[in-house]
């Protein structure tokens, strides 16, 4: 059981998936590409996170106020 959501870190433009263990806290980080990863949401099996990714970067704002460029899928392992 985790929750999946998007976010940035200290220093770092873009937003990222992230992945939080609801029994330990643990946060893992899925994406590091530059570009922003937004709008999470996991299939129905558990297996894989499906995002939007926005490829042009315009600063100002987060990256889920932007258009997205491609759809994305990532396994809840990070592969």
């Amino acid at each position: 059981r985790s929750i999946v959501y998007t976010a940035s870190l200290p220093g770092d433009r873009a937003d990222h998936v992230f992945l939080r263990s609801l029994e330990s806290g643990k946060v893992r980080q899925l994406t590091s590409e530059d570009a922003n990863d937004t709008s999470p949401c996991v299939s129905p099996d558990g297996e894989l996170i499906v995002f939007e990714r926005g490829l042009r970067y315009s600063w100002g704002g987060k990256g889920a106020n932007w258009s997205p460029d491609v759809l994305c899928t990532i396994r809840t392992d990070g592969t």
